[in-house]
């Protein structure tokens, strides 16, 4: 299990990573393989680092369906066996990966370089997220005033958090 932030139950909020991950196992750009019984929340985040693995995806190489990703994305370069977008399971909403970057996730939406560098309104969605039933509501009328585009380029074009001003 080899993670870019942390690894089982966690809750992941506000943060990225830009390093290289390489590992033989599960993989993932925040979070690694969180196994049976994780309930990890993972939120607010995105990956540009390269992931290389066997079983790995840009958020995380998670492979429990009780993981929630919002709004979280992935413009780092994968490469090895299985590759996912954002990650192999869990619930997922307002979640977006690059064209041709790993295979889709649920709720996942494969977008372009130039379309992803116009989403930080609608990564900034408030939230709702519900343990019992395993589910995330987005709710499209609210904001976070977390995420803001990079009008001064200091990730490529890409949405930032606020406090990486």
């Amino acid at each position: 299990m080899c993670r870019g932030i942390n690894g089982r139950n966690a809750i992941i909020i506000n943060c990225y990573n830009e390093g290289k991950i390489e590992e033989k196992k599960s993989v993932g750009g925040i979070g690694g393989d969180y196994g049976a019984g994780a309930n990890c929340k993972i939120i607010n985040c995105y990956n540009k680092g390269k992931i290389l693995g066997k079983m790995f995806g840009g958020i995380s190489g998670g492979n429990n369906t009780n993981t929630k990703y919002v709004s979280c994305y992935n413009v780092g370069e994968l490469e090895g066996n299985t590759k996912f977008g954002i990650s192999y399971k869990g619930v997922t909403e307002n979640c977006y990966y690059l064209t041709g970057q790993g295979s889709s996730t649920e709720n996942a939406t494969e977008v372009t370089s130039e379309e992803l560098k116009n989403l930080a309104i609608t990564l900034d969605k408030t939230y709702t997220i519900d343990d019992e039933n395993n589910t995330i509501t987005i709710n499209e009328n609210t904001s976070q005033n977390v995420w803001k585009n990079d009008t001064g380029n200091k990730n490529e074009g890409y949405p930032i958090l606020n406090w990486q001003e």
